[in-house]
């Protein structure tokens, strides 16, 4: 099958969606599909992400409509595939993967209406999970045909120490985000790092109206980096608030970390049952069942690390493409 993953991916540290679709296009490519990252040949399925298709690239209606129309954006692309591809359809099913409710965690912008009429150029589509799904429902958006697919990340990449790991003494928790949206709970990282036994890292974009605390801010880090200092924490904390499906919590759970989580968004549809929702009224009280159910929670993840695999992500995309291709 040949695959239009429409979004131009960077090596550089970024978010999570640059993570996943990279991942995806590379499985997708080991499985033996042909997968390009621009609608400028014929393809049999077009996967169109949310409102974005690179790195500060935002997608527009017109830009998805002319390719659903004419096969291209650019002239040239359009007229070299009308030579070629003769009479044949020049793009076949398109598939939007909604990011989430851009206003929920932040955005002032025009993202949520872009991406709601480029929904309705679309033959199917994905959300990232059951929180996503409800939350494009109560604007109005309800397709036809539609799946949650949660992400999925490099097992090559992201895995876990396999050494037994007792909890005796300093309890070392790692936090991520690329955003420094205060919505990803700068402010309870802070009052977390400030508990007794614990050590708390954090890698990203720290939010500059925030004080540090306690916590050690390394900065941006590339994500063979990110990953080998998971494999050397004990827990992973995402405090975020309305996170859609955070790459970060998969990768942490792929590296083997119990979560203390917020129970909010899509990120209580990755992390329950392996991890601990944070407390509001008592952080404490969460950090020490945490260390409590260290190592119950720990070979549940273990049980379960295909779940979190960009494996399992493929097969589930691939599905659909199966189901809509034309």
């Amino acid at each position: 099958m040949k695959i239009c993953i429409w979004y131009e991916t960077t090596d550089k540290p970024y978010g999570g969606a640059n993570s996943f679709l990279k991942s995806l296009a590379n499985e997708l490519k080991k499985m033996g599909h042909e997968v390009i990252d621009r609608p400028n040949s014929p393809v049999d399925v077009l996967l169109v992400n949310s409102w974005t298709y690179g790195v500060g690239k935002r997608l527009s209606f017109r830009m998805v409509a002319k390719v659903k129309k004419y096969g291209g954006l650019s002239w040239s692309d359009i007229i070299r595939q009308s030579l070629f591809a003769g009479d044949k359809k020049k793009i076949g099913s398109i598939i939007h993967r909604l990011d989430g409710v851009a206003a929920l965690y932040g955005r002032k912008d025009d993202a949520d209406s872009i991406q709601i009429r480029i929904n309705q150029l679309t033959d199917y589509t994905i959300f990232q999970s059951e929180f996503c799904r409800q939350s494009f429902a109560s604007l109005g958006v309800k397709p036809q045909k539609s799946a949650v697919i949660k992400n999925g990340v490099d097992g090559e990449l992201y895995y876990p120490e396999r050494s037994v790991r007792a909890l005796t003494g300093t309890m070392k928790a790692l936090a991520v985000s690329w955003s420094n949206n205060p919505k990803k709970g700068f402010s309870n990282l802070v009052e977390i790092a400030s508990r007794p036994g614990i050590d708390l890292t954090f890698i990203g974009n720290w939010c500059a109206s925030i004080p540090q605390g306690d916590i050690k801010v390394l900065g941006t880090m590339t994500a063979p980096e990110i990953a080998g200092i998971m494999r050397r924490c004990d827990i992973f904390v995402h405090p975020a608030e309305n996170d859609t499906c955070p790459n970060v919590v998969l990768e942490a759970l792929a590296s083997g970390l119990p979560i203390l989580y917020r129970d909010s968004g899509g990120t209580a549809e990755l992390a329950k049952g392996y991890g601990v929702p944070i407390a509001s009224d008592n952080i404490s009280q969460s950090l020490n069942e945490i260390r409590e159910r260290y190592t119950d929670i720990r070979e549940k993840i273990f049980a379960d690390l295909q779940m979190f695999s960009i494996k399992h992500a493929a097969e589930k995309y691939l599905e659909v493409f199966e189901e809509i291709k034309k």
